[in-house]
């Protein structure tokens, strides 16, 4: 009958170091994927709001509108506004009788338009928030968004921070610019810190 042996103390050290070696190797590469997860998803959010915007202006266009226009017959699920120049702005408060007295008939901007702009043009779950610099983020927030000036003539823009998974204020985050007077989307990292 022949004897088995175990293994020595050399061979488990080895397979030990080399199994330590294997893990600080592999570990860098699962936090980047999460991070990586996080950018993907901001992206992907950011690259349908364009994508919105782009088809917003094209039925605008497409229905010969002209200036500030309230509802575009190809979007009738949005109740969002248009700028003078065609690009979707934001629904004004639907309890105003003169609805059309807060955007200055497609020519101001307002925070809460920024809000209304991105639900009116994409069927999400995004839960959204107003940047206020005193107000800590919200637990269940995927995105901060505010605005930065009210004449749209002085090219203001709606910014989205896309914060799902990284609350903190100090923190690059990736952020979506939106300039409703020419349509323009530009993404940006950078810190969502105070509102701009």
């Amino acid at each position: 009958m022949k004897r088995f042996r175990g293994f020595t103390l050399i061979e488990l050290v080895i397979v030990i170091v080399i199994l330590g070696i294997l893990a600080a190797v592999a570990m860098p590469k699962f936090v980047s994927l999460t991070h990586d997860a996080h950018n993907s998803r901001a992206k992907s959010a950011f690259a349908a709001f364009t994508s919105g915007v782009n088809l917003y202006h094209a039925c605008w266009l497409a229905n010969g509108a002209q200036g500030f226009t309230k509802q575009l017959a190809c979007f009738p699920q949005a109740a969002v506004f248009s700028t003078d120049t065609g690009f979707p702005l934001g629904a004004d408060d639907k309890s105003n009788p003169d609805s059309s007295t807060q955007s200055k008939n497609g020519t101001w901007l307002e925070g809460d338009f920024c809000r209304s702009v991105w639900q009116g043009l994409l069927a999400d779950d995004y839960h959204l928030q107003p940047h206020v610099d005193s107000q800590a983020v919200k637990k269940n927030t995927d995105i901060i968004y505010w605005y930065t000036g009210n004449d749209l003539t002085a090219n203001p823009y709606c910014y989205f921070t896309y914060v799902s998974e990284n609350h903190d204020k100090t923190a690059k985050n990736l952020k979506l610019r939106y300039y409703p007077y020419t349509g323009k989307t530009e993404m940006v990292k950078e810190t969502t810190g105070s509102s701009q």
